[in-house]
């Protein structure tokens, strides 16, 4: 998934408040119910877009909630068309949580798709203690919080097994059992768990304070199995709990010291030898010391690595004013005597960017730089732009660096050795190899993710969306060997194959309750289902658009909206007739009716692979072309076909 399709998903954040820029690296997939700017006039809200579109984000998903203003929705639509930024919109009884571990486990690699979750959570949790005051309401939040990630109840009991917080209204009781063990997930932490089967599996962590005090969190697995991923993601939330707790016992204390100051008047220096309140405060102030060495993102992110300036190539002074530069140094005397020479910023700009950036880099940079850019900053602002500068034969990364203060009209611009990371430099040449074949992967991220949701929304099973796409390239391919006046390519058969799945991604707005009625749908409520064609086709419209994806976006359009048209005119929404329904919707409607007869249905049984095959044919789900049931009956009968037909519903 992209914006633009050259915008990778680097991470993926959650909006909970205004200022989520300053928490930003850019690339992050945000998720919003836009709650925090229901309030915002529509050009404070644009704003704020477009402080968001300068970090470069990959996409939004959109929670629709009824309190917000239809205005924000419309700006935030248009904003994201005419920027090429993807929106996914998802229902309310969708769980963003979930969206996020299955995004990061597609897009990236275990370790990876780990670490990525505990920075998105880390700024999460870290906000709510930096935000309340309150310390007992700011429990009360990580824990409905840890609730809503891991959806399943979360509670602290004390070292008794009295229950202090948790997020149920009726909490179960707690005790350890005889056959606690000890429980170790595959993820980075410095967290100790046990595991315990009552009624449920329980994972425990215990929460040491100081002085021997302790109190458990218990996570019981009661709605769903917990994965690693789980793990790291709450890695700050027990820290925040600590945290929380012994403020909270530091404060029990202080009062207690208090109460020897109006009795006594003073604390002596050596009280620390006799006073067992004033060594809990020692014992504290180390604690606090230690928990703050130890809470360290970089280390968990990127452990033992290094990073170092190299030398500056050149230095530029920028007069915004007279739109003038100079030179004031450079490692090359060439790019010296051109700087005396060329008169304008931007023409010597052009120009050094020709003679030494990689071509590939060449636009980013010129767009980073050119006066224009930089005259559109709002009062200060420092930004830097890796890119590789051509060495001989080869490139080294290099860092474009502009430090902007448009009140005194004045920039200064820096070329210089990029930071170096030594662990992932084999990774970044593999994947800049790979470049082409990632802006294509980035827009096929984006199909994987509505048939997430779909998944999600129980709108298919889980195995639904590698039967389609099977039966469909089982089709296409025989209509490509019998029927050459259609010019199918292998192209063209690789694109619908793949898109196939998302045809019914418009059910995400039919309300869960009517997809799964058991019985006949009323008229009303057919005519709700029935929109759905429309739903998914304007949910395309949104796709990242560029050269490379028009194919691609042609196709998702045709199939989301005309896969119920019908060949004699009788189908939905726009009653298409013959060859005027696009052959990829044409097969898609063919194999979305196969597979609803012999798949399982709230409202029907599954039926028989031959019983189905005589009722495509006989037109009892509508009316097909002769060749489209030509090539239906040859590839039914194939064992490969029949096969997958028989496998067990989900």
């Amino acid at each position: 998934m992209s914006g633009g399709v050259d915008r990778e998903i680097k991470g993926i954040r959650i909006i909970e408040e205004l200022d989520i820029k300053k928490y930003m690296v850019g690339g992050e997939l945000l998720l919003t119910s836009l709650k925090v700017f229901e309030k915002m006039s529509e050009e404070m809200f644009l704003f704020h877009l477009e402080e968001l579109n300068k970090k470069k984000i990959s996409g939004f998903i959109i929670k629709r909630n009824e309190s917000i203003p239809s205005y924000l929705l419309d700006t935030l639509f248009k904003f994201c068309e005419e920027n090429h930024i993807p929106v996914l919109e998802i229902s309310q009884n969708q769980n963003y949580f979930r969206i996020i571990k299955y995004i990061l486990g597609q897009i990236y690699s275990k370790e990876a798709a780990n670490r990525l979750y505990f920075v998105s959570m880390h700024d999460i949790f870290s906000g709510i203690l930096l935000n309340e005051s309150n310390l007992n309401v700011a429990i009360e939040k990580v824990l409905i919080l840890l609730n809503k990630m891991l959806d399943n109840p979360v509670a602290i009991y004390s070292s008794d097994y009295d229950c202090y917080a948790s997020s149920e209204e009726e909490p179960v009781s707690f005790n350890i059992e005889n056959g606690l063990k000890r429980y170790i997930p595959e993820v980075i932490t410095k967290q100790q768990y046990f595991i315990q089967k009552r009624e449920y599996v329980e994972y425990i962590n215990k929460m040491q304070l100081f002085d021997g005090r302790y109190f458990y969190l218990v996570i019981t697995e009661k709605n769903n199995q917990l994965n690693d991923i789980d793990f790291a993601g709450m890695e700050d939330a027990i820290l925040t709990l600590q945290f929380a707790l012994m403020r909270l016992s530091a404060e029990e204390e202080t009062m207690a010291i208090n109460r020897c100051l109006e009795r006594d008047g003073f604390c002596s220096r050596n009280a620390v030898n006799h006073c067992r309140v004033h060594k809990v405060l020692l014992d504290v102030q180390n604690t606090f010391n230690n928990k703050l060495e130890n809470i360290k993102v970089s280390d968990l992110i990127r452990p033992g690595k290094d990073e170092y300036f190299g030398r500056f190539y050149v230095v530029l002074k920028v007069n915004l004013k007279k739109n003038s530069y100079e030179c004031v140094y450079s490692h090359n005397q060439d790019v010296y005597d051109q700087s005396e020479i060329i008169d304008s910023y931007d023409e010597f700009i052009k120009n050094y960017v020709n003679w030494f950036v990689y071509e590939s880099d060449q636009e980013k940079i010129e767009s980073f730089l050119l006066l224009n850019e930089l005259k559109k900053v709002d009062s200060c602002i420092e930004e830097d732009l890796p890119y590789r500068r051509l060495n001989k034969d080869s490139y080294i990364w290099m860092e474009a660096k502009k430090y902007v203060d448009t009140d005194n009209h004045k920039a200064i611009i820096t070329l210089h050795n990029n930071k170096i990371f030594q662990n992932n430099i084999v990774s970044m040449e593999q994947e800049l190899r790979n470049k082409e074949k990632v802006m294509l992967k980035q827009y096929w991220d984006m199909v994987t993710l509505l048939v997430a949701v779909l998944n999600h929304n129980n709108v298919v099973d889980k195995e639904y969306h590698d039967d389609i796409s099977f039966y469909t390239e089982q089709m296409y391919r025989q209509l490509q060997k019998d029927y050459p006046k259609y010019g199918i390519t292998d192209e063209d058969i690789e694109i619908v194959t793949h898109l196939a799945p998302i045809h019914d991604i418009g059910k995400v707005r039919v309300p869960i309750e009517i997809l799964n009625k058991p019985g006949k749908l009323t008229k009303e409520e057919m005519d709700i289902v029935k929109q759905h064609p429309l739903v998914g086709a304007e949910m395309t419209q949104r796709f990242p658009k560029g050269l490379t994806t028009e194919k691609l976006n042609q196709y998702s359009y045709e199939i989301c909206r005309h896969h119920h048209e019908r060949y004699d005119g009788t189908g939905y929404p726009d009653g298409l007739k013959g060859e005027d329904i696009p052959l990829s919707a044409q097969v898609v409607g063919l194999v979305d009716a196969y597979d609803a007869l012999i798949s399982v249905r709230p409202y029907k049984k599954k039926l028989e692979h031959d019983q189905a095959v005589q009722m495509i044919l006989n037109g009892e789900c509508g009316k097909f072309s002769d060749e489209l049931l030509h090539c239906f009956k040859k590839v039914s009968s194939q064992n490969n076909w029949i096969k997958r037909s028989e496998r067990e519903d989900v």
